[in-house]
């Protein structure tokens, strides 16, 4: 038996274990139509919003102050209205919903906002969102005006803030004086959403359960059943064996289930694109037609075509929403000209040559990520065709964050929200020698880039916004670092019963995640 076909079974018989001894609904046949139970390819390392990605969206355990409605525009969450913004856009002013209380029975105030958002702006807490918020430069104060009233006052224009509110709101009265870092509040979390948190075994499940005392319309699937399946080949075999219900899947397996009748296949849209950014410290790639060529190389539409199985676009930036990028056509006849205008010829191997040096680069992927070992493969092909000899090396993420630089790497980065929560961390150079090594990962050092990111960031005014942002479309390719490849279609398998399914756009996500669960509570399963 090979070894992957050992870790399905492996996986298989584990959950179908866990399922008998802990009657996740499929021991008990009168359960069935109760239980919902989703694999996802991984486990999180924390259920409090302080910790979690701001971006998943799988756990509907908290609410944020705004959220999102299916056209992906600010609805108000536990605000009783859409949060209030001065017109300098440094006062921003919250109302709360009267009708709210945590899963303990204890009702919000505003001093639970308070608490929450003091949190991610202490740096003993340790948030991610403080540094991908930048709160450390925009958020100077947040008080309770009165008990459903709070104000945010901030040090600088932040056009993206009121998303920011998104962040689910965590209770004072369960956290105050406690190490909310180590706190059993991260793995046994108590809201105020849709399910209630009832169990985590490690390695195994997460089982959320409707909340009966829900604000709003409660669920209509009472449980919640999340299993953590990393291999896909698994996640599929699970999905057969009828021992989970729903999973994210690459589209080539996803195909598999499109003409079972037990299942339904949804494609759900994404800002989600893949990139090879380039290894901006080898001396061959610094000049800025070889980056051109290939660009001009790589067949985009044959990458989604064949990798993708049609799931997904040809990537030419950073998804922008009223701001694409242009179109690069796939023309290596151009591209072997701009090589040729810098100085490669084909030498005997018909690889190209210069001073005795082939043009040559190594692009890393993550080992575990078969989507894109392919985009990685395709890109060796393309390339080769015009000349350039890239090598492709499959590899751990520690490895990948060490030879930044060095090396190309592919990786996934996209969100459909404002682009100044993510597109100022990967481009601007002020951000070049930061720690993380996931900000400004190309090292990019272009004025034209920072220009236009800080002519957006600055301003409160859509038009002024958009028109910064097509400058950082044209820029990114002319400065050609980032080498987008394609824009995925996420695809997840469900169960042919059921209903009330609704996709959103979401980002960079793996398995089953935002676009898809955004209304989980409204959906019905009938088998």
């Amino acid at each position: 038996m090979s070894t992957s076909a050992l870790r399905v079974l492996l996986a298989a018989a584990a959950v179908l274990l866990l399922a008998v001894a802990c009657g996740d609904g499929r021991s008990d046949g009168g359960a069935e139509q109760e239980t919902l139970v989703i694999a996802l390819p991984s486990e999180p390392e924390s259920l409090s919003p302080i910790y979690m990605d701001f971006y998943a969206g799988n756990w509907k355990v908290f609410n944020g102050l705004v959220d999102y409605d299916a056209n992906l525009n600010l609805v108000p969450d536990l605000a009783a209205e859409l949060p209030q913004v001065s017109p300098d856009g440094r006062t921003v002013t919250v109302r709360l919903r009267p009708d709210v209380r945590f899963h303990d029975g204890t009702p919000l105030t505003a001093d639970d906002v308070v608490f929450t958002w003091q949190a991610l702006l202490d740096p003993q807490v340790a948030s991610p969102l403080r540094g991908r918020f930048d709160l450390a430069n925009v958020l100077r104060e947040v008080r309770a005006l009165d008990p459903q009233t709070v104000e945010f006052s901030l040090a600088r224009t932040d056009p993206a803030f009121i998303h920011k509110l998104y962040v689910g709101i965590v209770p004072r009265h369960l956290l105050a004086g406690k190490d909310v870092k180590s706190d059993r509040f991260n793995q046994e979390p108590v809201g105020t959403g849709p399910y209630v948190f009832r169990e985590w075994r490690p390695g195994e499940r997460i089982v959320l359960e409707r909340n009966p005392d829900y604000f709003r319309e409660g669920p209509r699937i009472p449980r919640l059943v999340y299993t953590f399946v990393e291999d896909e080949n698994a996640r599929a075999a699970l999905l057969r064996s009828g021992e989970v219900d729903a999973a994210g899947l690459p589209p080539r397996l996803a195909a598999g289930f499109r003409d079972d009748s037990r299942f339904q296949v949804v494609e759900v849209p994404s800002a989600d694109a893949r990139v090879a950014v380039l290894p901006s410290e080898d001396p061959d790639l610094q000049d800025p037609r070889v980056r051109r060529a290939i660009s001009l190389a790589v067949n985009r539409q044959a990458m989604v075509d064949g990798i993708l199985s049609g799931a997904g676009e040809p990537a030419y930036g950073p998804f922008i929403r009223g701001a694409a990028p242009p179109a690069i056509p796939y023309d290596p006849d151009q591209a072997r000209d701009l090589l040729r205008q810098a100085g490669w010829t084909p030498g005997s191997d018909g690889f190209l040559q210069r001073d005795g040096r082939r043009l040559a680069f190594t692009l890393l992927y993550p080992a575990s990520d078969s989507v894109r070992k392919e985009l990685a493969l395709a890109v060796r092909s393309d390339l080769a065709a015009v000349g350039v000899d890239a090598t492709v090396e499959g590899v751990g993420w520690d490895v990948i964050y060490q030879r930044l630089g060095e090396a190309g790497n592919v990786f996934g980065w996209g969100q459909p929200y404002d682009p100044e929560l993510e597109l100022w961390d990967l481009f601007h150079s002020s951000l070049n020698e930061d720690d993380d090594p996931l900000t400004n990962p190309g090292h990019l050092r272009s004025r034209e880039i920072d220009g236009a990111l800080e002519a957006a960031r600055g301003s409160l005014d859509p038009q002024q916004r958009q028109a910064a942002y097509r400058r950082l479309q044209e820029a990114l390719q002319a400065d050609g670092t980032w080498l987008y490849l394609v824009q995925l279609r996420h695809v997840v398998v469900l169960p042919a019963g059921l209903t009330n399914v609704q996709v959103q756009t979401e980002g960079h996500a793996h398995g089953f995640s935002r676009g898809v669960a955004w209304n989980i509570e409204r959906w019905e399963l009938r088998r």
